[in-house]
This record gives structure tokens, sequence and C-alpha cells, in this order.
């Protein structure tokens, strides 16, 4: 997938999240930022996954070019 297809295939709340992912940022600290629940960001980390054919969550820092 191309990087522009990978970012116009995310959600405006998924790319912030990934962002924050590649920054370095915990589910629980994620949440507090955006002010939603952990099972959200957790749902919406294992979607930018599905969606980036990253492997797994430590894979999506390696991408962080992608948004």
């Amino acid at each position: 997938m191309r990087n522009k297809d990978v970012k116009d295939n995310l959600t405006s709340q998924e790319q912030e999240i990934w962002k924050y992912v590649c920054k370095g940022h915990g589910k629980l600290e994620i949440s507090e930022l955006l002010d939603i629940s952990s099972h959200t960001v957790k749902s919406q980390i294992l979607a930018i996954i599905r969606k980036s054919g990253i492997k797994n969550r430590e894979g999506l820092s390696y991408f962080e070019n992608f948004l």
C-alpha cells in the first residue's frame, strides 16, 4: 500500500492516535490527551494495524512518515 493510500484510509482520529504512538505515548496517556476511553484507543490502534498492513503496535512507530 502506498503512503498516500494508508493515510487516506485512516480516520482523522486514527491518524492522531498514530502520531501519539510514534511519539512513544501509551494507550492510557493517549486516552487522557484525547479525552477518550483507553478501550477506544486500543480499538483504534488495532484498526490502524489492520488498515496499514503493519504487523504490530511496535511497527507503527517505524512508519511515522506515512502521516
